[in-house]
């Protein structure tokens, strides 16, 4: 594979996990009844941590096959 697609693989890569995080707090934004602010306001350090220690879990938030599964174990660590 040459240099410009791997480029563009590592960075579709990096979108689709940014995707993966953004979309992940807006449906837990949701499922709460919290707007988005307020949501991100209470729970985004805690779940940037999350991320930040288990980073594996954006891939799973990302994969279909593995979405819901990955968001309950989000659900636990940050409503603990």
């Amino acid at each position: 594979m040459g240099n410009i697609e791997q480029n563009m693989d590592e960075q579709w890569h990096s979108e689709s996990l940014q995707q993966a995080r953004n979309m992940t707090q807006i449906e837990l934004a949701e499922e709460s009844g919290q707007d988005l602010v307020t949501w991100i306001g209470e729970h985004a350090n805690d779940f940037g941590k999350l991320v930040s220690e288990n980073p594996s879990i954006l891939e799973r938030l990302a994969a279909n096959e593995t979405h819901n599964e990955a968001l309950e174990e989000v659900k636990k660590e940050i409503y603990h």
